[in-house]
Formats: structure tokens, sequence, C-alpha cells
């Protein structure tokens, strides 16, 4: 754990003296953060561009236009390292583990009048093989509003660290990961929660760090934009709210900007004015925190429990070689389907999907000769 000194991210508190009275006076009553709501379920908004942006809110890259069309042009990773948002294969918000919530794509949250900018959670990854890798694809929603006019500017800027401690010094502080921002333009508020699938972080060579040992945190951070190398914090919105459900793992305890909304947590859970709450309300599931993935060349395939063991002939990543594999291998050696896992449809494992794997992969359907690595 680090020991150094809080190297605080500069965010600018509130776009205006009169926004932030105004937003500290919503979530006087608030503060504390209960009890939560339902709404959704989300609306898919994908961001405009995207950047690289240090712990201090320095951006480190160029603005990078995101896609054409609003479409994104690659999916760089299709499996799962840290999930605390629930996608289904598609990317979409969904609640296919067990337990089954019976929520469908709706999520948490504290209403509409209440404001939180800034939140930091730990985060624990269930597959070790995610340890120190990085993530090219991440999944986050959010509820954006209240807000002064109908549409307003929003960014969301993600973090990740190596450090974490409940309700104590802030650990994050000192092991913070350069992250990404994300530009969405202006977009409506009050109309319910967005949900962004970001799968094509790789074609910009942008990322998100993951924990060396597999247990770390996140920062997500609401804005309507930056100003002079600071974050200036959102004037509404909140992060929509879910929980680890599968072999991934997220306590009951997170920080909220709230109380008073100043770009920094205070940490002592017991001192009145503390911004770590306990996030244990006895809904499905429990505990809630930020709704959020970090997505992986290795890891878990969406809506499974297991983590996903490289055999090349487990085409669909379901744990066995059958008939069921036959389809994804088609749509690998035809160029047309990313694979599930690294090595997937690779049976010889020369390095490359081609046809030379065709006859090793019959042989392990029918019994003969296994695929490399299973």
């Amino acid at each position: 754990m680090s020991t150094s000194a809080p190297n605080r991210i500069p965010l600018l508190s509130c776009a205006a003296a009169t926004a932030c009275v105004a937003a500290i006076a919503a979530v006087a009553a608030l503060a504390g953060n209960g009890p939560p709501q339902l709404a959704g379920p989300a609306r898919s908004i994908r961001p405009i561009s995207a950047a690289r942006i240090a712990p201090d809110g320095q951006l480190t890259s160029p603005w990078y236009e995101l896609g054409d069309g609003g479409v994104a042009q690659t999916v760089c990773q299709t499996l799962l390292c840290f999930d605390a948002f629930e996608p289904d294969a598609t990317g979409v918000p969904n609640d296919c583990y067990s337990p089954d919530c019976g929520r469908d794509g709706a999520r948490w949250y504290f209403g509409t009048a209440y404001n939180n900018s800034f939140a930091a959670n730990d985060m624990t990854m269930g597959c070790d093989d995610c340890d120190g890798t990085v993530s090219e694809r991440v999944g986050f929603t959010w509820y954006w509003g209240p807000c002064g006019h109908f549409a307003d500017p929003c960014y969301v800027a993600i973090f990740t660290a190596e450090n974490w401690a409940d309700c104590a010094y802030p650990a994050y502080k000192g092991s913070t990961y350069s992250g990404v921002i994300y530009n969405f333009g202006a977009i409506t508020c009050n109309t319910g929660p967005y949900f962004a699938d970001v799968s094509d972080l790789c074609d910009f060579g942008l990322f998100h760090q993951l924990p060396a040992d597999g247990s770390g945190a996140y920062l997500i951070i609401l804005s309507n934009g930056t100003s002079g190398g600071h974050i200036v914090l959102s004037t509404g919105g909140q992060p929509m709210l879910w929980g680890t459900k599968s072999v991934d793992y997220q306590g009951p305890k997170q920080y909220d900007d709230d109380n008073p909304k100043d770009g920094v947590h205070n940490y002592i859970e017991e001192i009145v004015g503390g911004e770590c709450y306990d996030y244990t309300f006895g809904v499905c599931p429990d505990p809630l925190g930020a709704s959020i993935a970090f997505y992986g060349s290795v890891g878990r395939a969406p809506c499974t429990e297991f983590c996903v063991v490289c055999c090349p002939c487990d085409t669909n990543c379901d744990g066995s070689v059958n008939g069921f594999d036959v389809e994804p291998l088609v749509g690998l050696l035809s160029g047309g389907d990313a694979g599930c896992s690294p090595c997937a449809g690779d049976a010889n494992g020369d390095g490359s999907v081609n046809g030379f794997d065709i006859d090793v992969f019959v042989r392990m359907l029918t019994g003969g000769a296994a695929c490399a690595g299973c």
C-alpha cells in the first residue's frame, strides 16, 4: 500500500459558484445515500471522442474521434475481467447471472435530484489471468441530471488504481493510473439513465491499466469538460448502481463526493461530513456500487460464472468441445467473427486461424488428438 502524500486530482468543484451552492443544498438531505430507487433500462450512447488523461487532470494525448457514425469499428476484447455492470454478449446491461434480480436492464440510483460527480470503489478480479493486464473495452452506466439546461456537455473520466482501503485514508491516492476521458457531447438531461459500451479503445492506443495483483480500485468522474488542466465536475448526474454477482468482488463501501461537493473524498466514516458510505441496502444485488465493467483479452465470457481456460477448440468458450463449437469456428475461419478467447480457433497452435486448424479440430471433436492447450 502506498504511503505517499495524497495526490489530489485537481478538480474544479462546480462550473459556477451558484451551481455549487445549489448542488450542495440538493445533496444535503441525501448525504448517506439512501434509499436507492430503480430506473431504466438505460439508453445506449457512444462517445464522440476520447483522450488519455493523467491523474492530475492533464490530457496526455490528442482527442481521438471514435468510430464512424456512432458505431464502433472494432471489438477489441470480448471477455470480462471485472464486472459490476452485467452485460450480455452484445455489451448491453442485463440481469443474467445468478441470482436473477428480475431487473433486466434497470439499475439502482438515488433519484433525480441527487448529484454525485465523483465516486471511487474497490475491485477484485475473479480471474487470475487478468492481473496486471490492460482493458481496451469498458462499459458503464450513469444518470445525467439535474441540469441547468435542456442538455449539458457530458464527459466521463475513468481511472483505475492499485490500492484500496475501506473508510480510511483513500489508498487509491498515490496509486492511480492514467485513465481515459470520454466526450459524449451535449446530452439531454433528466430522461433516464445512459450506458456506454466502448469496445474499440485498441484502435486509438487507449486503455485502462488493471491492478497488478488483481485487487485495486476504480474512479469514475462525471464532468462538464476540462479547463486549465482540471476536470470540471458536472452540475448534475450520478453513477448508476449495480453489484458483482459472479466471481469478481466489490465491497460494501464507496466514496461519494457529495458532502460537500468539492472534488476530494473525506474519508473518515464516523465523522460527520465523511463521504465513505455503506452500500449494503438489502436489495438485489447486494451490496451495490457504481456500475462498471472492464474487459480483457483473458477473463470470462459475459453471463458466465467461470474464467475462460484458453482451449482453441472451445470456440464458444462454454467449457466444452462439441458440436456447438462448429459454427463459431466457421465464423473465425471466414474472418467475420472475433474469437471469444485469445486462442479460439487456433487448433494446431501455430498462431493463426486458417484451414490447417480444421483437421485438428475435427479429430478432437471425434475423440482423437487434442487441440494445443486443451
